[in-house]
């Protein structure tokens, strides 16, 4: 933020439209891109250390992880949306057009809210494990998926989440889901697409996938990429 010295270790950042936004502590703050001034701010949770944001610009939102927390935050009117408590450290976020959020844990989980932060459904990876970094994303719908008439039912939503494990491992893999609301419980359904075993001798501690080819990148403790 134009070489502002902060009060705390920054652990996580993310660019909007307009603001560079970084997560200082507990805080989230917003800095202006133009000349870098300080815009705005608010406490993301009391007692944890944001170390995640990540900003969705179909809705005009951010996500911003803290712990075993997530925050919604509406950049448009410049509000809370919902603040949402999972059951275990959250790794990443992604946000459906049709306002479903998803997040995965750190025990291979995605877990489904709506964009009032109401649980809907979780499913766990076909091969439990623990993981210190992931990443999840929406997947273009199928051919067939797109080739449906309106009349006919909504088209599965797929994502896509791959995982870094504490054995080296990165595994990927698929959920399933139908968003039609009359469906109780929701079908909803995991498949393992891919293992890398010995990608890293250690833990794996990032993740990042191309947003266009087929390529992953990751970092780990053996320090190689």
């Amino acid at each position: 933020a134009n070489g502002t010295l902060l009060h705390a270790p920054i652990l996580a950042t993310c660019l909007s439209d307009k603001s560079a936004i970084v997560g200082v502590g507990n805080e989230v703050k917003f800095f202006a891109l133009h000349d870098g001034h300080f815009e705005q701010s608010f406490v993301a949770a009391e007692h944890a250390v944001v170390h995640g944001l990540a900003y969705h610009p179909s809705q005009d939102v951010i996500s911003v992880i803290s712990g075993h927390h997530i925050h919604l935050w509406s950049l448009s009117h410049s509000k809370l949306l919902f603040s949402h408590d999972a059951d275990d450290w959250v790794l990443d976020v992604a946000i459906s057009d049709g306002e479903l959020v998803y997040y995965v844990t750190a025990h291979a989980t995605c877990v489904c809210l709506d964009i009032q932060g109401q649980l809907l459904w979780k499913c766990p990876c076909p091969e439990p494990f623990f993981c210190p970094t992931a990443f999840i994303t929406l997947l273009p719908p199928t051919s067939t998926d797109a080739d449906r008439s309106s009349a006919e039912k909504s088209p599965s939503v797929a994502l896509g989440i791959w995982c870094g494990s504490v054995f080296g491992e990165i595994v990927g893999w698929t959920v399933t889901h139908s968003p039609e609301e009359e469906m109780s419980p929701p079908l909803v359904h995991a498949q393992l697409y891919s293992v890398t075993s010995n990608a890293h001798n250690g833990f794996v501690f990032a993740l990042k996938a191309h947003p266009t080819l087929p390529l992953l990148l990751s970092a780990g403790e053996d320090r190689t990429c």
